[in-house]
């Protein structure tokens, strides 16, 4: 898409007015930059719905470790998002390196009533295994920036069912000298600490803005969204990805005559410190409207910044891959390569089988001088690391580049306008569907003799043909996106989450066909032993998921 008449001065205007504040979810610096974002897109003509949600919000006020022996030191601390607090005057008792602070590295420790010191800075999974093993505290060593984290595994505000999985032990982080002093003192001897952690835990009620502009065909609509809650300033994340929501607004607003479908705009708050609290309770309290009308959820996160080089790994679906790579194609002359989106970003849609493309777009490779030391790296195949102010006090607007914001926001612009304006939605179910078909077989080879899936990867490999014939066919283009979005309903919340429809998968990381990815551990158990035979019955059970699912989708073509 073109981006005539866009500015990048007015990109960096936007994001200038957004950072201007430090917006904590729920504060009055958020409201303000929700205020200026209402009042460019009420401007321009959208339709504006601001939501006061109730949401659990934690984030760190104190934080310190006092060394009690064998010297007297104290060293300054990061407490994390979502963590409890100690009490006021600390928890106190033996420090313990644990490595990596892995369950393995855990397990090779008695650590009950001990404080653990690991590399890398705080996550949900180090939460859960922390919780596992007893601690009274855990201490993480991050780069020499150190950086701001929310260490819950729990997606959204808690249920019943899923509050006994908030963090109980409670965690800080330091800096990697300071960290590099422990453990220097522990290579001589038994360190006593005490860590002291005050971290605001609540219930309190955030925004969430959401602004529609209508489609000519339909009433269905496509929804892009980012958050505006951040750490300090958080210029590029996210006030830039706001700045390129608005542009995007401001472009598609003055071609709404060429929309088939609606845009709406969603901001969201609890992001940051929330674990995604926002898109959550909007999933919740909106699922009937996602349900029926919303044909794809596109996001935006922590765009435009210095040394950005990286597009090639963006991640999409299998079904809405073909389409993001032709539109970077397009608009860069990058090549996309597939990349499965992973659990993170407000990703709260799958469960309703709405598609979903993108999250961080623009990127950094490791190893560049902009990249942190060394947690961020990528995972095996990937390039991709975080910029060293992220989640910092140095996140600021020096951070953005006005060229690659502009980029940025031309690509989104250009994803966007394709998704409300095209005659047919631009997915390919086929490509989803022999995903699954290849998971299950890879699945079924693993659990060959505990549960046999051979008859769902048969099934599955009749549904790539069923899906490649209906798309060759000539349906009217009207049939074809309903009979899409019923593709998309029926297949995603099996292929991409285990609670489905109405619940979240935990914030931790998650394979292809979860249900089924969890049930692979049957090979590793003691065959007829209680734990196999009570995860053999979960198994059955998503593997009636699974086929039901894939049913669904081939009654979904016969209705076309």
């Amino acid at each position: 898409m073109t981006v005539e008449g866009l500015r990048a001065d007015d990109l960096m205007a936007d994001t200038r007015e957004i950072a201007r504040g430090v917006r904590t979810s729920g504060s009055a610096d958020e409201a303000r930059a929700f205020d200026y974002i209402e009042s460019v897109l009420g401007g321009l003509g959208f339709a504006i719905e601001r939501h006061a949600a109730d949401a659990l919000i934690g984030y760190p006020r104190h934080a310190r470790i006092e060394v009690l022996a064998p010297e007297r030191l104290t060293i300054t601390a990061i407490g994390y998002a979502l963590s409890p607090s100690t009490p006021p005057d600390g928890v106190a008792g033996d420090l313990c390196f644990v490595g990596a602070g892995s369950p393995a590295d855990f397990g090779r420790h008695e650590l009950r009533g001990k404080v653990a010191l690991s590399l890398g800075a705080g996550s949900p999974p180090k939460a859960v295994a922390a919780d596992a093993a007893g601690l009274i505290a855990h201490v993480h060593i991050d780069d020499r920036y150190g950086h701001e984290m929310c260490v819950s595994p729990v997606w959204g505000s808690p249920t019943p069912a899923t509050a006994g999985r908030l963090p109980a032990t409670p965690a800080v982080g330091v800096r990697a000298a300071d960290g590099e002093r422990l453990r220097a003192l522990l290579s001589r001897g038994p360190v006593s600490v005490r860590v002291v952690s005050d971290v605001y835990r609540g219930w309190r009620p955030i925004p969430i803005l959401t602004a529609d502009l209508a489609g000519d065909g339909d009433d269905t609509f496509v929804l892009f969204s980012g958050h505006v809650d951040s750490w300090y300033h958080g210029a590029m994340d996210n006030a830039s990805a706001n700045a390129v929501q608005l542009a995007a607004g401001r472009l598609l607003a003055g071609r709404r005559r060429d929309l088939r479908r609606g845009l709406r705009l969603a901001f969201w708050s609890g992001h940051s410190h929330g674990r995604y609290a926002g898109s959550t309770w909007y999933a919740d309290h909106r699922w009937q409207e996602l349900y029926d009308r919303c044909v794809c959820h596109v996001n935006v996160d922590s765009p435009g910044a210095v040394g950005a080089t990286l597009l090639s790994e963006a991640q999409t679906m299998a079904e809405t891959f073909p389409y993001a790579a032709r539109i970077l194609r397009e608009q860069t002359g990058v090549e996309l390569g597939y990349h499965r989106i992973t659990r993170a970003g407000d990703q709260s849609f799958w469960g309703i089988g709405v598609p979903s493309m993108f999250m961080l777009l623009s990127e950094h490779r490791v190893g560049d001088a902009e990249t942190v030391e060394p947690f961020s790296a990528a995972s095996p195949g990937k390039h991709r690391a975080n910029p060293w102010w992220w989640h910092t006090p140095d996140d600021t607007m020096d951070k953005i580049d006005p060229a690659y914001l502009l980029r940025d926001v031309s690509i989104y612009a250009e994803a966007v306008r394709g998704l409300c304006a095209e005659r047919v939605l631009p997915f390919d179910y086929g490509a989803a569907a022999r995903e699954l078909r290849d998971d299950l077989r890879t699945y079924g080879a693993v659990l060959d003799g505990h549960v046999d899936l051979g008859d769902l990867a048969v099934e599955a490999e009749g549904l790539v043909h069923a899906i490649d014939a209906w798309q060759a066919s000539d349906v009217p283009a009207s049939r074809r996106n309903r009979t899409l979005m019923a593709l998309g309903r029926a297949l995603i919340p099996v292929t991409y989450t285990k609670a489905g429809p109405f619940g979240q998968d935990p914030s931790l990381r998650a394979s292809p066909l979860p249900g089924v990815a969890e049930g692979t551990a049957l090979a590793r158990m003691e065959r007829g032993s209680e734990a196999w035979q009570s995860l053999r019955v979960e198994m059955i059970r998503e593997r009636n998921r699974v086929r039901t699912a894939m049913r669904s989708a081939a009654r979904a073509l016969g209705a076309a």
